[in-house]
């Protein structure tokens, strides 16, 4: 992977972990209407704190709302400061009152260093709970395992950082990159399983980066076995035996999806050619398995295809182009299809931080960082769904991700 690639690869995963930027946007809550959007007020969460962490507060969705989005906000001072506070809102797709679930301050420390917030693998797959890490500062160690349904919380002790969590599919365990403060720098420990119930922690895949020069970066499990991750090259591990394989190829951007029916892996893969921002997009029957290229991106575009998403009951893929320093911004949604290999694109107004299909695969949902937007599959029907909300008047807010939910 080319330095270039590299870097914007960094900023990529990274981007949901840092304190954002002064903008001049002034976002606002949405309801059913434009109209009704500057003088409604957005819910307010319960009083009641969740008893694992000081400063989390989770209240009860009830679990019995239509087809909605799980969007996660930042909203930090313009005076500057490392704190953010994060909330995670129940958008619903219809355009009705969105709903506050958690919220938390989040503080720049080692602790957060090298994080990613990354809904699609902090989700149970049934959509009910949401693994959290280190939501508070360096007072406490671990993983919140968050009960969106029935609004409360429970803590899993970790010893050491703990961040980066994936849900498995079978929504029975949790991997997470490890790391050990030491008196200067921060040591990567690899990649860790724990029980989505609690108990002892276990370190499947050690780590041979040095203190203080970087991280695992974990992708994901790929079933209910595996968990594929970066370091010094891409690797898959057998949560069960420890096994290491590695798998050729350099990953780009935030680059897997994972799906049961076959091919049941997309991939986007940098070319490492001479030009920058080079690579292509490729399904697979499993993460080792030969690919098959499905669409390409290249120095025309000026940027990289990144976060694919499988469609649901259906074989097309959901792409947008990266969005940071350094790379062209493109207005536009792409969808490929896997079997016939064929492409389309969906203009967009702005360019896309986040998308996602909605859980029946009828509807898009994409944000920037100041809104978040649904349409239909075929591009139609366009519309503002949600603004985010600062915490105070002096902050601003800005999307971080994005999830889709199916009613429970």
């Amino acid at each position: 992977m080319s330095r270039r690639v590299r870097a914007l690869l960094t900023l990529t995963l990274l981007a949901s972990c840092t304190t954002p930027s002064t903008t001049s946007a002034t976002p606002t809550a949405t309801s059913q209407s434009s109209e009704a959007r500057s003088s409604t007020a957005p819910p307010t969460l319960s009083a009641s704190a969740s008893p694992a962490f000081q400063d989390l507060k989770v209240i009860a969705t009830g679990g019995a709302r239509g087809d909605h989005a799980l969007v996660v906000q930042t909203s930090s001072s313009s005076t500057g400061g490392v704190a953010s506070k994060v909330t995670i809102w129940d958008v619903p797709l219809d355009g009705s009152t969105p709903l506050q679930v958690v919220t938390y301050t989040r503080v720049g420390s080692p602790y957060t260093d090298f994080d990613v917030m990354s809904l699609s693998r902090q989700l149970s797959s049934d959509g009910r709970y949401l693994v959290l890490s280190e939501p508070i500062d360096v007072a406490g160690h671990g993983l919140a395992i968050v009960d969106l349904v029935a609004g409360s919380a429970r803590r899993i002790p970790i010893e050491g950082i703990a961040n980066q969590p994936c849900w498995s599919p079978d929504g029975d365990r949790i991997a997470y990159r490890g790391a050990d403060i030491g008196s200067v720098f921060t040591k990567d420990t690899g990649v860790w399983v724990v029980g989505a119930a609690g108990g002892p922690a276990r370190q499947v895949a050690t780590s041979d980066i040095a203190a203080g020069s970087g991280a695992t970066l974990i992708y994901g499990w790929t079933d209910t076995r595996n968990v594929l991750y970066q370091q010094h090259g891409l690797h898959v591990v057998d949560s069960t035996t420890g096994s290491v394989m590695s798998i050729p190829g350099a990953l780009t951007g935030n680059t897997i999806a994972t799906r049961e029916k076959r091919p049941s892996v997309a991939l986007i893969l940098d070319d490492a050619a001479p030009q920058a921002m080079v690579g292509h997009v490729e399904v697979r029957d499993t993460v080792s398995s030969p690919g098959r290229v499905v669409a390409h991106y290249g120095p025309t575009e000026g940027t990289f295809l990144t976060d694919p998403r499988w469609r649901p009951g259906n074989d097309e893929i959901l792409l947008f182009y990266a969005f940071g320093q350094g790379v062209a911004e493109r207005h536009e949604l792409v969808i490929v299809d896997s079997t016939a290999g064929t492409r389309r694109t969906i203009a967009t107004p702005a360019y896309v931080r986040s998308a996602a299909w909605s859980a029946d695969g009828q509807q898009i949902i994409y944000a920037s960082l100041t809104e978040l937007r649904v349409r239909n599959a075929d591009g139609s029907n366009d519309h503002v769904v949600f603004h985010p909300v600062p915490a105070a008047s002096s902050d601003t807010a800005l999307i971080i991700g994005i999830a889709a939910l199916a009613p429970h």
